[in-house]
């Protein structure tokens, strides 16, 4: 688990494009975060957090949701570690109980 995305960066979707468009972009892994699920860009020697338009991270709920996001831009392939995350659906499973 990441607990400190400050110290990484964060990458808006316009410069993610940008990046993207120029080769920079060398890979990208969906991790978890406090809040949710993040996606961490390979630029370079460098990781740094994709972020909303709005500024700061970008936390995603699911995998699918961090997936999408990768898909619309054009990232086919990346890596994944869902260490210490939990999915809605168990976590709503186990109020129930």
């Amino acid at each position: 688990m990441i607990t400190d995305i400050d110290t990484m960066g964060v990458v808006g979707p316009t410069a993610f494009r940008e990046l993207l468009a120029a080769g920079s972009v060398q890979g990208a892994t969906i991790r978890v975060a406090g809040q949710g699920l993040i996606v961490v860009l390979h630029i370079g020697p460098n990781d740094r957090v994709l972020g909303q338009f709005r500024g700061g991270p970008r936390f995603f709920r699911s995998f699918d949701g961090a997936a999408a996001a990768l898909r619309q831009n054009g990232v086919m392939q990346w890596d994944a570690d869902a260490t210490g995350w939990i999915p809605r659906t168990l976590l709503r499973g186990k109020k129930d109980e």
